[in-house]
């Protein structure tokens, strides 16, 4: 069976949950907007009308799911998220994978910014403090995570990452010109890029303002973390602050001195130009995946130009 929302029905959940827990009635649902990966999002109501949980079908067959279960076991001592309860790779009743965890309320902190809600000195440095403990977990390599939370390693120095994603698909989208100036930016940020990759953490992958919660007032937690893997610090920050215009003037340096008090390898002085360095990076591989739609392309190398653009980065 093919799984897009349309042919979500409650019949089909009872029937997905039931694998979890037989003994839970689930009363009603609510479908959400699917995610940027293409998962399929809902919140299951128990018949209390109490007890609620979360579903989430992954897009296709792999260890994504899995890996974010054993994430939220490993993390969950460590900082707020939402604890995974079950996962299914089977695709004996759908053809995707799917996982059931911990429903939270709240709404994602880009919402609250877009709502012009005051944004307090404690919801940063709890957001913060919080990547911070989780930038503790180190690596000896960059990579993505298996479902042993170790690095799939890239075989490939870090300030020539850049170089096979330009002479490829990303570099045809960004056209011949603007690939060579990319290039050459990037070739002039060599030493940089080095500082940068002097060590490696366990990163969330794609730490942005829509995974974070926010519940009322205050900070409660970070959310999807089925893109987790080991890249430096500067790879979380860099997308945290992709797009500044979201947060007050202050944001930056309360984040940094948070940051700070709890890390184990704090920022130093020049973090905010080599978060956007890392960035930069970092999009142009997003730039060099197929499933990248013309919006998202259009916004990534407009991002991309102000990045080599900006004085002093």
């Amino acid at each position: 069976m093919s799984s897009n929302l349309k042919q979500i029905d409650l019949t089909l959940i009872r029937r997905l949950f039931q694998e979890f827990d037989a003994s839970i009635n689930i009363k009603s649902f609510i479908a959400h907007k699917n995610s940027p990966d293409g998962s399929l999002l809902f919140t299951l109501y128990e018949s209390n009308n109490q007890d609620k949980y979360s579903l989430k079908i992954f897009p296709q067959n792999d260890i994504l799911c899995r890996k974010e279960m054993i994430l939220s076991h490993y993390l969950q001592e460590i900082i707020s998220l939402p604890e995974v309860y079950y996962v299914n790779e089977s695709c004996n009743i759908i053809d995707k994978p799917y996982q059931i965890s911990e429903h939270l309320e709240g709404v994602s902190l880009k919402s609250f910014l877009q709502n012009k809600k005051e944004l307090s000195n404690d919801i940063v440095s709890n957001i913060a403090e919080s990547l911070a403990l989780v930038h503790r977990t180190a690596y000896n390599e960059p990579g993505e995570l298996n479902v042993q939370l170790e690095p799939l390693a890239l075989n490939l120095p870090m300030n020539e990452w850049h170089l096979s994603f330009l002479h490829g698909l990303a570099g045809k989208r960004l056209g011949i010109d603007l690939a060579k100036r990319v290039e050459d930016f990037l070739h002039s940020k060599s030493a940089d890029l080095e500082e940068i990759a002097e060590s490696f953490v366990l990163s969330h992958g794609n730490f942005t303002a829509e995974n974070i919660l926010i519940l009322g007032n205050k900070y409660q937690a970070i959310i999807g973390w089925e893109g987790a893997l080991a890249m430096p610090s500067l790879f979380d920050i860099g997308r945290f602050f992709r797009e500044p215009e979201l947060f007050p003037r202050k944001t930056a340096r309360l984040f940094a001195e948070a940051y700070n008090n709890v890390s184990l390898n704090p920022l130093n002085n020049n973090w905010q130009n080599h978060a956007r360095l890392m960035d930069c990076l970092n999009l142009i591989a997003v730039l060099s995946l197929e499933a990248i739609d013309e919006e998202q392309e259009m916004n990534i190398i407009e991002k991309i130009k102000s990045y080599i653009c900006t004085e002093g980065l």
